[in-house]
């Protein structure tokens, strides 16, 4: 019982000094840059993605992610592809005022595409994987001392991989994350 007081009344007091875990998750906009080169294609521009982290101090964090990174139909035929992925990051962040931080964010990404053609009677699908630099920036707003909303912007450098070619991904994402 002991343990579960002092549990409960230390992650209150790392949350008061902006330290400590959180979770949280987001949506918005993904941009695949993928030519469809001659074919009339939808691409979908939605980015769900989830996270969680470890605030260090009030100026370092560490944060991990899994997200859809986006979707390409390609229209009249039955070919798709969908991209998902993994991060890890590093974040440095620059207070401005008691509720508001200003951050960027530097780290790594392992994504995974999937490819596939449907033909009568039979599915083809491929995957391909790929990894490489994550660069990004945002703002959040500290709403209480556990309720953050947040604004980013991430750029995952060929991310989309299809056979030899490779396109990148910028994502726009609002979350709101839980800070224990």
């Amino acid at each position: 019982m002991a343990f579960a007081v002092l549990a409960v009344t230390s992650t209150a007091a790392l949350a008061e000094n902006g330290t400590g875990f959180y979770l949280g998750g987001g949506a918005g906009y993904a941009g695949q840059r993928a030519s469809c080169e001659g074919y009339n294609c939808d691409t979908s521009h939605a980015n769900l993605k989830l996270l969680g982290g470890y605030q260090i101090t009030p100026n370092i964090a560490v944060e991990g992610s899994y997200g859809s990174l986006g979707k390409i139909t390609f229209r009249g035929t039955d070919l798709s592809i969908k991209t998902d992925g993994f991060t890890a990051a590093v974040l440095g962040m620059f207070p401005v005022s008691k509720e508001v931080d200003l951050f960027g964010k530097l780290g790594m990404y392992a994504s995974k595409t999937k490819v596939n053609i449907t033909i009568p009677r039979m599915i083809e699908a491929a995957t391909y994987h790929s990894n490489g630099l994550l660069v990004g920036f945002g703002a959040q707003y500290k709403f209480t001392a556990n309720l953050i909303g947040r604004v980013e912007y991430e750029r995952l450098g060929r991310a989309v991989r299809v056979a030899d070619s490779r396109g990148d991904i910028n994502l726009l994402t609002a979350s709101v994350l839980y800070q224990f």
